[in-house]
């Protein structure tokens, strides 16, 4: 699935990203902290160089700044 996503990511599908962010969310919300960090370090993984030069650059660093709010959650609980 990591590849998969990862090859979303090269062909600038935020998709993956959205994906992986309601995930997370959901973890969050059900209180699945384990689960809710693996997921935010997934985006985070898939974000270390984003493209800047796309129409999905804006999701990219929205998702990646969502990322860092889902680890301290899952740090701080």
């Amino acid at each position: 699935m990591n590849e998969a996503l990862t090859e979303d990511i090269a062909f600038r599908r935020p998709e993956s990203l959205i994906f992986l962010g309601s995930r997370a969310s959901i973890h969050l919300r059900a209180g699945e902290l384990t689960e809710l960090a693996v997921a935010a370090e997934q985006v985070l993984s898939l974000t270390d160089t984003p493209a800047t030069d796309t129409p999905a650059a804006g999701t990219v660093r929205v998702e990646r700044g969502w990322a860092h709010y889902w680890l301290g959650a899952a740090r701080y609980e």
